[in-house]
C-alpha cells in the first residue's frame, strides 16, 4: 500500500481557474480548521511552508513523521492559489459593457462580452411590422479585449474596494453596409434607394451639366445603433424601439456634382499650350474633355483621370503648331532718317522659335490636368529677327522726262514720264506722297477742260498733281499732261506698290 508521501506525489496538478477557486476554498477551510480546535495547530517553518497538525487523541498513536511533508505541501498550495486568484481574476461583482465579468480572467471576460454583443437582440416596431435582429445580424463588434483589460486594470480581485463596481465601457460598433442589408431584407417596404447626382457631357460644346440627386428613405442606423447599445447593457440583453423612416441622402449631392461640373468647365475653357502668356496652341473644350474622365471619392471630392495616350496623339503635332521661322522686320525712312508712317510697307520683326523634343509632354500634361491645371507652359528656343532699314524717295528730272526711284542710295528703277505741257507745267520742289487711289476719272467736272475715264494707280503728291498710269498715249519722254506725271500702266502699278505714304518726291529741272 502506498504511503502518504506516495499519495501526495501522485496527486494531479490543476492550474486552471477552477483549481484556483478550489485552492481558495481549501485555504479558507484550512484556516477555519486551524482555528476551530485548540488541539490542532499550525506554524510557519523556516522554509516558508505552513505546517498544520490534527488534535491529539486520547490513545497514543504511532508517529508518522513522513506524513508531515504531505500535510505541509497542500497548505502552501492554498496560499499560492489565493495569490494567483487575486492576481489573475477580475473582482467579484464587476460588470463591463453590461456583462457581469466578476471572477473571470481577462480572456474569459472578453469571450463573454463578445457573446453578449453577438446575441443581444433589437426589436424594431415599424409601420411595416415588427422585426427582431441580433447584434450578429447587424455586424456588431466591440473591442472586447480592451474592455476586459480595462475591467481587470480598474478592478482586480486583490483590490477589495473595487468589488462590485462597473468598469467603463467601449461603444458598440455596427457594420453599416451589413446592417443596412439586414434591415432592407427584413423591412423591404420601408426602403427607397437614393439617386446620386450625375454629370452629363455635351460632346459638341465640351460642357458638363448636372442631373440633380434624389433622396431615398429608410431606417436611421443611428437609431438602431443606440438600441443595440441599450440591449447589450440591459440585464436581458434585449431592447425594443419604435422607429420611423427617415431621409437617406444621396452619396453624391446635387451641390457636390455642380461644383465638380463648374471646376471641369473652368479647366477646359482655356486649356492649351502656352508660351509665356500667349495661348500658342489652344485646345477646344470638346477635345479636352476626351482626354479626362471625372469621378468622385467617397467624400464627394472630384477626381480627374487623364488619358496620356490620347494626349500624346495631340502633343506629337506640337512642332508643326509652335515652330516658326524668324520674320525680319522692315523699317522705311526718308532721306532724313524719319520713319515713314505707312504700316502697309513697314513690317515688324517676328521672333522665330522651335519646340524641340515633345516626347515627355503628354505624361507631364496628364499629371497637370489631374491636378486641375490646363495651362501647359512650353519651353521653346527663340531666334531673333533681323531688322532692315530702307531709305526710299523719288526723283523726277523734268529736263530728262525721267523718274528715278531710290532705295538706300541705289537707283532701283528708272522710268520715262510725260510731265505737264505748257501752260500746265508740273510744279518743281520737294513734296510727299499723300494718297493712293486704285482708279478714278480725271477732269470730268466743271472747271476742267478735259475728261479722262478710268485712270489707274493714282498717287497724289501736290494738290491735283499725281503719278498715274496712262492708257491714252505711249509718248513717254515728252511733255504731254495737264501737270501730272504720266507713266505706263505697268510702271505706275509697280510704283504704286512700292511707294508708302509720306515718301519724298523731288521734282526739278
Amino acid at each position: 500500500m502506498a504511503n502518504a508521501h506516495d499519495e501526495h506525489d501522485s496527486a494531479p496538478e490543476n492550474t486552471d481557474d477552477a483549481t484556483v477557486a478550489d485552492a481558495s476554498m481549501t485555504a479558507t477551510g484550512a484556516a477555519g480548521a486551524a482555528g476551530s480546535d485548540s488541539g490542532s495547530g499550525s506554524t510557519v517553518g523556516a522554509d516558508g511552508q505552513v505546517y498544520t497538525w490534527a488534535p491529539a487523541s486520547e490513545e497514543p498513536k504511532k508517529k508518522h513523521k513522513r506524513r508531515w511533508p504531505w500535510i505541509a505541501i497542500p497548505a502552501a498550495g492554498v496560499v499560492a492559489g489565493l495569490v494567483v486568484a487575486s492576481m489573475t481574476l477580475i473582482a467579484p461583482g464587476v460588470s463591463a459593457a453590461g456583462v457581469l465579468v466578476g471572477g473571470l480572467t481577462k480572456s474569459a471576460a472578453a469571450n463573454a462580452i463578445d457573446a453578449r454583443v453577438a446575441n443581444a437582440t433589437v426589436t424594431l416596431e415599424t409601420s411595416a411590422g415588427t422585426v427582431t435582429l441580433t447584434g450578429a445580424d447587424l455586424g456588431a463588434t466591440i473591442d472586447a479585449e480592451a474592455v476586459a483589460a480595462e475591467a481587470f486594470n480598474s478592478a482586480p480581485a486583490w483590490n477589495v474596494s473595487s468589488w462590485g463596481s462597473d468598469a467603463a465601457t467601449t461603444p458598440v460598433s455596427i457594420d453599416d453596409a451589413r446592417a443596412q442589408d439586414a434591415l432592407r431584407a427584413a423591412l423591404p417596404d420601408l426602403y427607397v434607394d437614393p439617386v446620386d447626382a450625375e454629370l452629363t457631357l455635351n460632346k459638341t460644346t465640351g460642357a458638363y451639366t448636372v442631373i440633380p440627386a434624389a433622396d431615398g428613405k429608410g431606417i436611421s442606423l443611428d437609431t438602431v445603433r443606440t438600441a443595440l447599445a441599450d440591449a447589450v447593457a440591459s440585464e436581458k440583453g434585449a431592447a425594443t424601439v419604435e422607429v420611423k423612416t427617415t431621409a437617406i441622402p444621396a452619396l453624391l449631392t446635387t451641390e457636390e456634382a455642380q461644383t465638380a461640373a463648374d471646376d471641369i468647365n473652368a479647366l477646359t475653357a482655356d486649356v492649351g499650350f502656352y508660351v509665356g502668356d500667349e495661348r500658342t496652341v489652344p485646345v477646344d473644350a470638346a477635345l479636352a474633355t476626351t482626354w479626362i474622365t471625372p469621378s468622385f471619392s467617397d467624400d464627394g471630392t472630384l477626381v480627374i483621370s487623364a488619358n496620356e495616350a490620347e494626349i500624346a496623339k495631340f502633343t506629337a503635332t506640337l512642332p508643326s503648331k509652335v515652330d516658326r521661322p524668324a520674320v525680319d522686320g522692315v523699317k522705311l525712312v526718308d532721306r532724313q532718317g524719319n520713319q515713314l508712317p505707312d504700316s502697309i510697307y513697314t513690317k515688324e520683326g517676328v521672333e522665330g522659335r522651335t519646340i524641340g523634343d515633345v516626347s515627355k509632354i503628354a505624361s507631364a500634361f496628364a499629371t497637370q490636368l489631374e491636378e486641375g491645371n490646363g495651362h501647359y507652359p512650353l519651353t521653346v528656343t527663340t531666334v531673333e529677327p533681323k531688322e532692315t532699314t530702307l531709305e526710299r524717295w523719288i526723283e523726277v528730272d523734268v529736263s530728262e522726262q525721267t523718274v528715278y526711284v531710290w532705295e538706300n542710295g541705289q537707283t532701283v528703277r528708272v522710268m520715262l514720264t510725260s510731265s505737264g505741257l505748257p501752260p500746265h507745267e508740273s510744279a518743281r520742289g520737294t513734296f510727299r506722297i499723300n494718297s493712293h487711289v486704285v482708279m478714278q476719272d480725271m477732269g470730268c467736272v466743271p472747271g476742267y477742260d478735259y475728261c479722262t475715264k478710268d485712270v489707274k494707280w493714282v498717287m497724289y503728291y501736290n494738290g491735283d498733281e499725281a503719278f498715274h498710269g496712262t492708257w491714252w498715249h505711249d509718248n513717254f519722254g515728252n511733255k504731254m499732261s495737264h501737270g501730272c506725271m504720266n507713266l505706263s500702266e505697268a510702271n505706275a502699278k509697280w510704283l504704286w506698290d512700292w511707294t508708302p505714304i509720306g515718301t519724298e518726291v523731288w521734282v526739278h529741272d
